[in-house]
């Protein structure tokens, strides 16, 4: 549904670029809309927020060039993993990788062609076709899809018809995320350093949390708040909040972080990570390294 001759043309849409000329001429508004896939992976990576928000004969024609050097640069395949790579499928899912694990809990490669249309179908509005509230929507858009992808000779009539009818087997939980307090601590991190890029400039992040580290913290924070509360030998603590972080001493290397209990706690702010609180609820000196001469019990002057 989105450029559909896009292996074609030339990279650029030369109608959309005399229509902006003419327009421009006019001393008319040069709209938004009408670029190709390869304009707007030069226009996304390429140019900065400011100079996307320009609506102007200028920014056309400069998109335009980019758009030509691009497709000197990287191959038609390239340049639409480009594309999918920094798109926004709705549910804080940027990139194809990330919304087929939003909605579907598996990799983009083991995708079936009737989730492929589906997610295919987002890209125009996420919100309006999302199928976690809007399943209708989603379907009748899919199924644009998949007539437009048999009407192009990319699948027979039958194999659309087939995908139209394949049931739809969403992820449990529309954000699985494994060390939440962590993931969303990088985010944020992240946001700051590259801002609107982190989103769609097809980033891949490498962290240091190893996820047995994660496991053994979680386990550890649930056991030290059962001893509290359930201890038989003193009055209960009710305590219901904790956090844990642990680094490797010789990198700084952050291996584990849970900033609560259960991050999808409501009843005890569950997502706010008390691993990061300010200065007035630091630890402080819960934990003091023994020096060599003490353990060893060595007499200092």
């Amino acid at each position: 549904v989105e450029d559909a001759n896009f292996y074609s043309h030339p990279g650029v849409d030369i109608e959309g670029v005399i229509r902006a000329l003419w327009i421009n001429l006019q001393g008319g508004e040069v709209l938004a809309g009408g670029s190709t896939i390869t304009q707007q992976v030069a226009r996304n990576l390429l140019l900065d927020p400011q100079q996307r928000a320009e609506r102007s004969l200028r920014r056309k024609l400069r998109e335009a060039v980019l758009a030509l050097q691009l497709q000197t640069a990287y191959s038609k395949d390239d340049i639409l993993a480009l594309y999918l790579n920094q798109s926004y499928y709705g549910n804080l899912a940027y990139g194809i990788e990330a919304a087929a694990g939003a909605y579907f809990g598996k990799d983009a490669a083991a995708l079936s062609l009737a989730e492929c249309a589906l997610l295919a179908g987002l890209l125009q509005s996420p919100a309006v076709y999302d199928p976690l509230t809007n399943l209708e929507a989603a379907k009748d858009r899919q199924a644009v899809v998949l007539d437009l992808m048999a009407q192009t000779g990319v699948i027979t009539t039958e194999q659309a018809e087939i995908a139209k009818n394949e049931p739809l087997n969403f992820a449990a939980a529309p954000f699985p995320i494994e060390a939440p307090h962590f993931v969303m601590a990088v985010i944020k991190q992240l946001e700051r350093e590259y801002g609107q890029q982190l989103y769609n400039g097809g980033l891949e992040v490498v962290t240091t949390v190893d996820l047995d580290w994660q496991n053994a913290a979680q386990t550890i924070v649930q056991h030290q708040l059962e001893s509290l509360n359930l201890n038989p030998a003193r009055p209960p603590a009710n305590a219901e909040n904790a956090a844990l972080v642990a680094m490797d001493p010789f990198t700084g290397q952050v291996l584990a972080m849970l900033g609560s209990p259960d991050y999808f706690d409501e009843s005890i702010d569950g997502a706010v990570n008390a691993a990061l609180a300010p200065a007035s609820r630091a630890a402080r000196s819960s934990l003091l390294p023994m020096p060599p001469p003490l353990i060893r019990r060595w007499k200092t002057r």
